[in-house]
């Protein structure tokens, strides 16, 4: 009942621009800047390009000119937002060209934690975002004689509004034409600025009498923390499936060469979508709704619906998973 009412009073505060609470932040004011440079992550691009257009961007799919910086605009102010390569795709399992290996490809992945990491919990006005400063946990991609790591940047969330099968919009990617509630992308770096993302799907569930403590109480925690934290491996792993971090990673994902979803779109991501959705909690689905945006305005002000439509790929998907 304390997380819930804790979730409660934080989701009144997020809105767009503000960390999840003021409260303290003078203490941690030297501790931001210091590591300013450090978190190096999606948002940082998309105000790089806010910057050089005098443009934000949105999610808001009409026509009307209050939509003109919505997904269908997105090209008109970056050009790689029209490219050949771009992000998110609907994956179709049963397609003969989605088993394979990837060119200098690894064949499994793993996430490793070397220790508790300093974070940074914000709502920017596009999605609730947490930023990883330091010991940043680490996605390891490998095969029988290689392996790459790359460094997390920073996790944030894409959620629908409303849970009409017809219309749900939550996850960006889609698995044979189907969409999920929630998906959540762990953005990694290599020390070349090469990207690779991990996206997580999730089901929302029914509400029950038995408490998901699995995810529930992890996920709350995250939710009501302060602007600065070191956050808990627990909650990471809570938004991951247990394979990817066990000792032997796994290889039930798919991969293939992607693009931000976000403006400026940039190309050359290495994308590895989880195959098997988790389960995610009423509860915190319904908090997350609460969030608002000052830029979603079909969405009516809240974050919800922040999920950029399904682009033409027309390239290979490779499917790792093998039983």
């Amino acid at each position: 009942m304390k997380l819930v009412m804790l979730f409660t009073i934080v989701c009144s505060s997020l809105v767009r621009g503000n960390t999840i609470s003021q409260e303290n932040s003078a203490n941690f004011d030297n501790e931001l800047n210091a590591s300013q440079e450090e978190l190096m992550n999606i948002d940082s691009l998309s105000n790089a390009t806010k910057r050089s257009n005098g443009l934000s961007y949105s999610y808001n799919m009409g026509t009307s000119d209050v939509n003109k910086n919505g997904p269908n605009y997105w090209r008109k102010f970056n050009v790689q937002c029209d490219g050949n390569f771009q992000s998110p795709i609907n994956i179709i399992k049963n397609r003969k060209s989605v088993k394979g290996k990837l060119r200098n490809q690894a064949t499994r992945i793993k996430i490793t934690f070397p220790g508790e990491s300093s974070s940074t919990l914000k709502n920017n006005g596009h999605t609730l975002q947490l930023s990883i400063g330091k010991n940043k946990p680490k996605l390891v991609a490998f095969d029988s004689s290689t392996s790459k790591e790359y460094n997390l940047q920073q996790i944030h969330f894409h959620f629908g509004c409303n849970l009409e099968e017809e219309r749900k919009t939550g996850s960006e990617h889609r698995i044979d034409g189907k969409a999920f509630d929630l998906e959540v992308h762990f953005v990694f770096q290599d020390n070349t600025g090469v990207l690779s993302v991990v996206g997580v799907l999730f089901n929302e569930q029914i509400p029950s009498n038995e408490i998901n403590n699995d995810f529930e109480s992890p996920a709350y925690l995250l939710l009501s923390k302060k602007e600065k934290f070191q956050s808990s491996n627990d909650i990471l792993k809570s938004l991951l499936p247990e394979d990817i971090y066990g000792e032997s990673g796994t290889n039930n994902y798919f991969s293939y060469r992607g693009s931000l979803t976000t403006p400026p779109c940039t190309e050359g991501v290495h994308w590895n979508v989880i195959a098997d959705p988790k389960p995610v909690q009423q509860d915190f689905m319904n908090y997350l709704r609460k969030l608002q945006s000052d830029t979603n305005h079909e969405a009516n002000g809240l974050l919800c619906d922040n999920s950029r439509p399904i682009q033409d790929y027309q390239h290979t998907v490779y499917y790792k998973y093998e039983k």
